[in-house]
């Protein structure tokens, strides 16, 4: 699997056609179809996505970065790694 604009695309739609700001993904297996990154998640729950119409964030631990900032390369996803609390 690879990186699909038209997945964005689709999303960004429905955020606009039913009002919402923003659309956030947890589960695995939705953020790695979204995003096509390959071999980069595994089942522990250390990522998130935030869709808006104009960002695209991934977010993760420190231990995913390296690879998730290679499969971001040539893609609109945006990694960030920033500790909260």
């Amino acid at each position: 699997m690879s990186f699909s604009p038209s997945r964005v695309k689709a999303l960004r739609e429905a955020l606009i056609t039913h009002g919402l700001d923003a659309f956030y993904l947890r589960a695995t297996s939705d953020i790695a179809w979204l995003t096509g990154f390959e071999h980069v998640f595994d089942e522990e729950a250390a990522h998130a996505v935030l869709v808006t119409p104009t960002r695209l964030l991934v977010h993760s631990d420190s231990r995913y970065a390296t690879p998730l900032r290679a499969a971001a390369i040539d893609t609109p996803f945006v990694i960030d790694q920033t500790r909260c609390g």
